[in-house]
């Protein structure tokens, strides 16, 4: 059985700045151990491992976003008021 979703974001939050940070070589290896760590495949872990943390902005219905690649997204406020048939209790 693979590792949960939190292992595997707590490992790719320590990994991706030390794979940044590594000549191609380094990398590699880096690469090699976080793909069979967590059953990604190599494509999708290069793509996580130079994005997981940098800030970026898209528009989003015309209105500029900007976010944290791997940080939860916030939750979104209520909009109408709860409304109840009877007393709940």
């Amino acid at each position: 059985m693979g590792l949960r979703m939190k292992e595997k974001k707590a490992l790719t939050n320590e990994t991706a700045a030390r794979y940044r940070a590594e000549s191609k070589i380094g990398k590699k290896a880096i690469l090699d151990e976080f793909c069979l760590t967590t059953g990604y495949h190599r494509k999708y872990a290069v793509q996580v491992l130079n994005n997981w943390g940098k800030r970026k902005i898209r528009v989003i219905d015309g209105k500029a976003v900007e976010f944290v690649v791997g940080q939860p997204r916030k939750p979104k406020e209520r909009v109408r008021e709860r409304v109840y048939d009877q007393r709940v209790s």
